[in-house]
């Protein structure tokens, strides 16, 4: 009876271990499938970042030209978009991507900043007709105080840019390139018309808190009611006065500091980084004055020693990292150095190059010199003797 029993058993037990191996497989299929499918959606999404990363590189030639800031707008929704569809998934591999990315259209958006064109001429913008923009509108209460005339921009047609709404005198009937001439042509009478406002320099004269106001009104600055220069309520410090007692029964031998003279203070300071800098400089001035132009190896490179070479290399970066020289490629796009040129003697322009030296952006060289190239510079360039 219990023979037969197991036999009644087994096949029931048979199926019950191959329903088993059958989920299990249906599980794994499952899960596979699943793989694939993310793997496909990851290689589908890298791919359309490598798509954006090569239209942004493209149009950056485009931005070079027009400045078009909405280029750079539609590019970053396209990696916006992206990154909606990267924050579901965990590849790093398509994070990198999105940083590239985000890095190429950062650098799109400079160059339309950079590139950046108003007015009716599509030109660049002019800084002094900003400022003499704003000297017109502080100067008017100086002028009605002086019973000075104020100037008055007025449009081709003879008209006062008050009376016109349109402001350049097109009827309806002009052509578009008659229309855009004349703009053009109103544009160079604005500039005109501000320029007689840049003989105006002295603070006095203007009227800055009708520019504040201004400023007041249109921005979006926090308002406050005074400025908080410290605690409300400071407690002054009683200074406490300690007497130490001296043993002057263990005081040693008198002893000075050594005696430095004038020529002794010379002659420490003839060797001192500073002393050498300003000695490069100044033969640079006096040999090549601006805008003469000297090859970067023919200056600092000795023939003689390649110590003196490297030394000479050191205080030529000093130079150009204070901004006394410039260091420049020529027609051979070869590395060549200059005097900068000084600033404008009138302080409006002198203000203006000041601020757009400050503004421009620094390369960072690093220049490797060992002695075999030390050799073959020497030979290249036929130097026979020292230049300092």
């Amino acid at each position: 009876m219990s023979g037969a029993r197991r036999m009644n058993e087994d096949p029931e037990v048979g199926e019950s271990r191959s329903s088993n191996k059958s989920r299990k497989k249906a599980r794994l299929d499952s899960k596979r499938l699943e793989n694939e499918l993310i793997h496909e959606q990851q290689r589908s999404l890298l791919q359309e970042y490598r798509d954006v990363e090569v239209e942004t590189m493209k149009n950056r030639v485009e931005m070079t030209k027009t400045g078009d800031i909405n280029i750079a707008m539609h590019e970053l929704d396209k990696a916006n978009e992206l990154y909606s569809k990267a924050k579901e998934t965990s590849d790093n591999t398509i994070y990198a991507e999105d940083s590239k990315v985000m890095v190429n259209v950062s650098e799109l958006a400079h160059l339309s900043v950079k590139n950046l064109k108003l007015g009716d001429t599509r030109g660049f913008i002019n800084v002094n007709d900003i400022l003499n923009g704003c000297k017109s509108f502080m100067l008017k209460d100086y002028f009605k105080q002086n019973d000075i005339s104020e100037p008055v921009l007025k449009d081709l047609d003879g008209h006062d840019e008050e009376d016109d709404d349109n402001g350049d005198g097109v009827s309806s009937n002009n052509t578009a390139n008659d229309k855009a001439a004349l703009r053009v042509r109103n544009s160079a009478n604005r500039h005109n018309f501000l320029a007689q406002f840049e003989k105006y320099d002295q603070f006095e004269q203007f009227n800055w808190f009708k520019m504040g106001m201004l400023y007041d009104s249109l921005s979006k600055n926090v308002q406050t009611t005074d400025h908080f220069f410290g605690p409300f309520s400071i407690e002054a410090k009683v200074r406490l006065y300690t007497q130490t007692n001296r043993d002057d029964g263990k005081v040693g031998k008198l002893a000075t500091a050594e005696k430095v003279t004038k020529s002794a203070s010379k002659s420490d300071d003839k060797g001192s980084t500073a002393t050498n800098v300003q000695y490069c400089y100044t033969t640079l001035e006096k040999k090549s004055p601006f805008p003469t132009r000297i090859s970067l190896f023919e200056f600092f490179l000795d023939p003689n020693s390649f110590a003196k070479s490297v030394e000479n290399l050191f205080y030529t970066s000093f130079l150009i990292k204070e901004g006394k020289i410039v260091l420049e490629e020529d027609e051979n796009n070869l590395p060549v150095i200059q005097i900068k040129e000084k600033l404008p003697s009138d302080r409006t322009q002198k203000n203006i190059e000041s601020q757009q030296r400050r503004q421009a952006s620094v390369n960072h060289i690093i220049f490797q010199l060992d002695k075999p190239t030390w050799s073959k510079l020497i030979k290249k360039f036929k130097v026979k003797k020292s230049y300092l």
